[in-house]
């Protein structure tokens, strides 16, 4: 049987060893005729009976001699002739090519795949064969052999040296050695068996002396231990989950579940969503679903805190009843609760792997705040087990109780006081400067002053940079603050607001400890302490104290310190504070006289101490610009008339005694070759006007001259007006008149011309030159460029921009839209029009097409139209299949986003270039809320779900893309050279491409953000060509074939690799599990990003509790909202419903806007419906 199909070329094999298992094709197996293309590509195969021989070309066809063994293995074969067509193909290949046959001339080097029979006896066909990989050798890291039989029927049994029984596997059996090993192998076909073949590997672990503690994929699990539990000790198994149950192999073989059963997951006696295992580690109850760990993540420590709350400085004076929160260092509440009597809070379980503090505010005045930072602990990893062990069994008890002893820290006499303010208060100055804007405050813990986010991501890359983290900056401010006491006795001021605070200050003690921070050496400390380390600072050489003097000059550079660091005012300072030559040109910066610019030969043609780098004398010619352009000269010409005398010796004749003249200002710049021009002169003075084409000077009167110029050429014409007395006196004048008479060249880029959704549509345009009008259907309108237009209504509308230059000249364009806002016409499918495809033909623009639950066998093509194709009732009802015919949907007639395909089930489409939807040059269509499934790009070509052409721009949101294969380019959506799609927020799995199993993109002005592209089957997760980088960021991109960021350049600064924790994978249930890393994880501004997910719930809300709302990953919302917990108590009672009533029923803002629009409604009453019987809410424990 013929099968047609393409590979790429690889070395021919020969030798059963070098025949590795990778390589064999499965549609190949039995394949024994391969016909190639002069590139080596296979064009055809053939499976022939028996074992082929030769070949010989004939016209168009091959002559093929095989040989079957009809009578019994010891009588010798009978040979057969067969015809085969050639196809084009100048080389064909049989299984014999290493005796009996020859390599023709000129045959590329290619792999023969699965010819079974070239792995065995060539006289003895039916004895099987034992394939291994690799082959014997020395390593030095732990390997994967490979061992192979054949025919496809044998089986691989295999043992290590030194043991008597054999351990029997499948045609394939796979094995990892950390150790030095020696393998006998071979293969079993029935009750005939092949020869014992042997391999021997001397495997050695560069640095580790004992092979059982080797880990060479780096992932904290020793390979002995993996190997051991049926793990890959080559590839991290922290995030692989063979089963798609959401919890990972690794994680599964700790907790005694099974990693290849989704069904069978470690036990959740209480339903808490922790696990048994994990509550026992972390020493909360099993069976109380109210006891549970409060850690983010699973190996996240958390810390159970306590401490007191003191008033002074002596930790003598505890403050009673001090309302506290713990929060992050952007303010968003982890827990909060009210200290006792004595001051004390007592046993707070708070998560502690990022930064956080605990601040407490109110007493004993309303204006007393105090507040700590608390050290981070990082999250504890396998890696952290410090041995040694001599068994896997050894290790796996260490990493057990290595958890147990530290996922729980106990922290007593935690206290706060005033002084521990202070470090805080000099990183929010810190943060100040990072934002960039004088005259704000952020307050660290405080919800009123919360930091930006913006700043504190800066803070991490910068401490990132110099290897440290928060914790090790605090630890650098509370240093430098301890020395500028020393030396200045800045913190006497500091202590000074907490002694002489009263009930009467106007503001809080936080405020003024900002607002002194914020002063000179408060700002100055703050930017030095941006720039180095404490540690740095130290090595610097010079005392602390003369460093930390803001009105010093420690590189005696001339330049006060203060300057050299960044500020709200000055980011950049003036120069390097230890380095007195900033631009490093030799001179240093008080001597130089451009200490900016690189400039070593200290050019200065002026002699003014300013050198031509800035100097605003740019000629040199001794005329300052500016009175150049009063004179009329050339500021970037020292002669501008090029007559041999300087503009400056111009100057200074016409301010010398000599004939007094003036001109008249000429028109300029102008549109027209000919211009009068004229003045006033000496009385009897003579004039001779010089430059393009002057005609003869006339006197109107004996104190007035007149001019006119024609032949005036394309840009500036040079005038000279030359008065003399006839007595030696002179004088001059300059003027320049410049011709332009070509027209602004104008250009409309928005709005598009045709249909549009948008009835403000952003205009967009550019104007060469001159003085723009916007026109609207014939009426001027005072817009600019980047604004929106008033509102038009529904229907035709023109678009003109003119634009009129200073010399005359008026250029335009002009656009013609019609504005749909409604689709003003429904068609139901099947009620009105029995066919989807029916429908769309005869739908007008701006018709809804509504479709009701069904399948429909069809492949559509929107044909140009702009009209909306939506289901009744969602992709899980409606189905459009395209029967393996072309396409399911095409839209390839400059479709734009008022084209909508919204809530199909996409399946069964097969076509060359998008399987489930195809998007044509210069297409824009807006493609949402749809489940594109099962579809093929066959026959080389690309797009299995979605192909993107190039010129196309389609919006694809809120849709699941999975199951769906392309023979190269994008199994899941392929973005060709030249296209420029939004992708966002779709969840992308399992598909399958050559080339980016979930997105190819060859466009680097591709938009792809907030997406989960997981388990593709081949080509990696996200594939891009080779220089290429879209703008891509805030996706999950997990456990691919082939890579998940391919090149890994590819990866963004938001970007994650995690297992996003999926409901049922397995069964195609894409939602999010609350322990889902892409929970909150998403870009709010993401382009186009909607309204709902797929299941019609609102985005964006606060998946996980931190108080901020992000939108999460992927194509479903996570609900965590919690806002009827009234009384911090964890639970949506009664309790809260007595206060909400009392709060409704006042009309109090903000206490019943529980939906945050400033208004109290029935909105309301629906948010505090929705999380009433909740228990799961996040608060303090005490």
């Amino acid at each position: 049987m013929k099968k047609r199909f393409c590979a790429v070329c690889l070395l021919l094999a020969l030798s059963a060893c070098f025949l590795a298992p990778w390589c064999i094709h499965p549609a190949m197996a039995g394949e024994n005729l391969l016909l190639f293309d002069a590139e080596g590509t296979i064009v055809s195969s053939y499976q022939l009976e028996g074992w082929t021989v030769s070949t010989t070309p004939s016209g168009s066809s091959y002559s093929v001699e095989y040989q079957t063994f009809d009578n019994g293995i010891t009588n010798p074969p009978i040979s057969h002739t067969a015809t085969v067509p050639a196809e084009g193909a100048p080389y064909a290949t049989p299984n014999e090519l290493n005796g009996g046959c020859p390599l023709p001339v000129g045959l590329p080097e290619v792999t023969i795949y699965s010819f079974d029979n070239a792995l065995r006896d060539v006289g003895n066909p039916q004895i099987p064969g034992i394939s291994c990989s690799p082959a014997s050798g020395i390593f030095n890291s732990t390997i994967e052999v490979n061992m192979q039989a054949s025919p496809a029927a044998a089986q691989v049994e295999y043992r290590y040296q030194g043991e008597s029984a054999w351990q029997s596997g499948s045609n394939l059996v796979k094995l990892y050695i950390y150790k030095t090993s020696t393998l006998e192998m071979r293969a079993v076909n029935g009750t005939i068996f092949s020869g014992i073949r042997t391999a021997s590997y001397t495997i050695s672990h560069p640095g580790v002396a004992n092979p059982v503690m080797a880990d060479t994929d780096g992932d904290g699990y020793p390979d002995a231990w993996e190997i051991s539990q049926n793990l890959n000790p080559l590839k991290s198994d922290l995030s692989s989950d063979r089963d798609g149950d959401g919890l990972a192999d690794v994680e599964e073989v700790l907790r005694g579940s099974d990693p290849d059963d989704p069904n069978y997951l470690p036990l959740d006696t209480d339903g808490d969503g922790w696990y048994d295992f994990d509550e026992q580690l972390r020493g909360t109850a099993i069976n109380d679903p109210n006891d549970k760990p409060v850690a983010r993540r699973l190996y996240e420590v958390e810390r159970c805190l306590s401490g007191i709350f003191y008033q002074d400085f002596s930790a003598s004076s505890p403050i009673a009843g001090i309302s506290y929160a713990i929060t992050a260092l952007d303010s968003s509440i982890l827990c909060q609760g009210v200290a006792n009597s004595g001051g004390a809070y007592g046993e707070v379980r708070i998560p502690v792997g990022e930064p956080a503090l605990i601040r407490g505010a109110g007493r004993p005045y309303e204006n007393f705040v105090v507040k700590r930072y608390i050290p981070l602990t990082r999250d504890l990893s396998p890696a952290d087990v410090p041995g040694p062990w001599t068994t896997a069994q050894e290790w796996q008890n260490q990493y057990l109780e290595m958890l147990a002893a530290n996922l729980v820290e106990n922290v007593a006499g935690f206290d706060v006081s005033p002084a521990h303010s202070y470090p805080l208060a000099l990183l929010e100055r810190e943060l100040e400067i990072l934002h960039g804007q004088p005259g704000i405050y952020f307050l660290v813990g405080s919800v009123a002053y919360p930091a930006d986010p913006n700043a504190l991501q800066l803070l991490d890359h910068i401490l990132f940079s110099r290897s440290q983290n928060m914790n090790d900056h605090l630890d650098d401010l509370e240093a430098l603050l301890g020395q500028a006491q020393t030396c200045v006795h800045f913190l006497d001021a500091s202590d000074g607001i907490y002694l002489g605070l009263t009930s009467e200050d106007e503001h809080t003690a936080e405020i003024q400890l900002a607002s002194l921070y914020q002063e000179p050496l408060g700002e100055y400390m703050a930017g030095m302490m941006l720039l180095y380390s404490y540690s740095a600072l130290q090595e610097m050489g010079g005392p602390l104290c003369e460093i930390l003097d803001s009105a010093g000059d420690e590189d005696e550079d001339g330049v006060y310190n203060q300057n050299e660091v960044p500020t709200v005012y000055n980011p950049g300072g003036r120069s390097n504070l230890f380095n007195p030559d900033s631009d490093g040109d030799g001179i240093a910066d008080n001597l130089d006289n451009c200490p900016k610019a690189f400039n070593p030969g200290q050019e200065d043609w002026d002699g003014d101490e300013i050198g031509d780098a800035c100097d605003p004398d740019d000629d040199n010619d001794g005329l300052t610009d500016g009175r150049e352009l009063v004179f009329g000269s050339n500021p970037l010409n020292p002669d501008t008339d090029g007559d041999g005398e300087t503009d400056l010796q111009e100057y200074e004749s016409y301010q010398s005694s000599g004939v007094f003249l003036t001109i008249n200002p000429v028109v300029t710049p102008t549109n027209i070759t000919t211009q009068t021009i004229g003045g006033t002169m000496e009385s009897g003075a003579t004039i001779v006007v010089s430059g393009v084409s002057p005609g003869p000077v006339s006197y109107p009167s004996s104190t007035e001259w007149q001019c006119t110029v024609s032949g005036l050429v394309e840009g500036d014409n040079m005038l000279t007006v030359t008065g003399s007395d006839g007595s030696g006196g002179t004088g001059i004048y300059h003027a320049v008149i410049t011709l332009d008479t070509a027209s602004p060249e104008v250009h409309i880029m928005s709005p598009a011309a045709g249909p549009t959704a948008d009835s403000t549509p952003v205009l967009s345009y550019s104007a060469s030159d001159g003085e723009v009008v916007v026109k609207v259907d014939g009426l001027a309108v005072q817009k600019v460029s980047g604004e929106e237009l008033d509102v038009l209504s529904d229907g035709p509308h023109t678009i003109r921009v003119e634009a009129g230059d200073p010399a005359g000249n008026i250029g335009y364009d002009e656009v013609s839209i019609t504005v749909i806002t409604a689709y003003s016409t429904t068609i139901t499918v099947p009620d009105d029009v029995s066919t989807i495809q029916g429908a769309i033909d005869s739908a007008a623009d701006g018709s809804m097409i509504l479709v009701k639950p069904g399948t429909y066998p069809e492949n559509l093509n929107f044909a140009g139209k702009a009209v909306l194709l939506i289901s009744e009732q969602g992709p899980e009802v409606t189905v459009i299949d395209g029967q393996a015919a072309d396409s399911v949907v095409a839209f390839a007639d400059g479709e734009n986003e008022l084209s909508v395909l919204d809530g199909f089930t996409i399946l069964n489409g097969r076509s060359s270039e998008g399987g489930g939807v195809f998007c044509g040059p210069g297409t824009s269509p807006l493609i949402r809320n749809n489940w594109i499934k099962e579809n093929w790009a066959v026959d080389g070509s690309d797009g299995g779900g979605i192909y993107c052409a190039d010129g196309s721009s389609p919006v694809i949101v809120n849709n699941v893309i999975d199951h769906n294969d392309a023979t190269t380019h994008g199994g899941g959506i392929a973005v060709m050279p030249g296209a420029v799609p939004t992708i966002v927020n779709n969840t992308i799995a399992d598909n399958l491409a050559v080339y980016g199993g979930g997105i190819y993109c060859g466009s680097e002005w591709a938009v792809i953000e907030n997406n989960i592209i997981v388990n593709g089957r081949n080509g990696g997760g996200l594939w891009a060509e080779s220089g290429v980088q879209p703008a891509s960021d805030y996706n999950d991109v997990w456990n691919n074939v082939g890579g998940n960021y391919v090149p890994t350049a590819l990866q963004g600064l938001y970007d994650i690799s995690l297992d996003p924790q999926f409901v049922n994978a397995v069964g195609d249930d894409y939602r999010l599990k609350s322990v889902s890393p892409c929970i909150d994880q998403g870009n709010n501004d993401a382009s186009h990003l909607p309204d709902g997910d797929l299941d019609d719930k609102p985005r964006i809300l606060d998946g996980n509790g931190d108080a901020f709302d992000v939108v999460d990953m992927g194509a479903y919302e996570f609900d965590n909202r919690c806002e009827g917990d009234f009384n911090g108590d964890g639970d949506v009672d009664g309790l809260d419903l007595q206060a909400f009533s009392q709060y409704y029923a006042q009309q109090q803002i903000p206490e019943a806007d529980l939906n945050g629009d400033f208004l109290v409604d029935s909105a309301d009453i629906e948010v505090f419906v929705n999380d009433y019987g909740r228990y799961d809410c996040p608060v303090c424990g005490d």
